[in-house]
């Protein structure tokens, strides 16, 4: 099965852990949680995910009572080097 990288947007609530506690259940459902993102100071949160399409994110959310507003599929995902990564590489060189 062919996996995507996915950007979920929803209404960050209590029920955000039911979520979470439902991680075996998402990988019967082969969904991998990559992060979880709650927003300061609003009541968003972002998740993005590994998954086969769109309606598995939905179908995953929907069983921890959370309505996505946004599903957008992400092409990839990079690491930016720490401080502490650059000042790692500066002393190789």
């Amino acid at each position: 099965m062919e996996m995507h990288l996915y950007l979920s947007k929803h209404k960050h609530s209590t029920e955000h852990e039911a979520l979470c506690k439902i991680e075996e259940r998402a990988e019967l459902m082969g969904i991998s949680i990559i992060k979880v993102m709650p927003i300061a100071n609003d009541d968003t949160s972002y998740c993005i995910l590994e998954a086969p399409d769109t309606n598995s994110v939905a179908s995953f959310h929907s069983l921890a009572g959370i309505k996505c507003e946004e599903i957008q599929e992400v092409l990839y995902l990079e690491e930016f080097p720490s401080k502490e990564d650059e000042t790692e590489l500066t002393i190789r060189n």
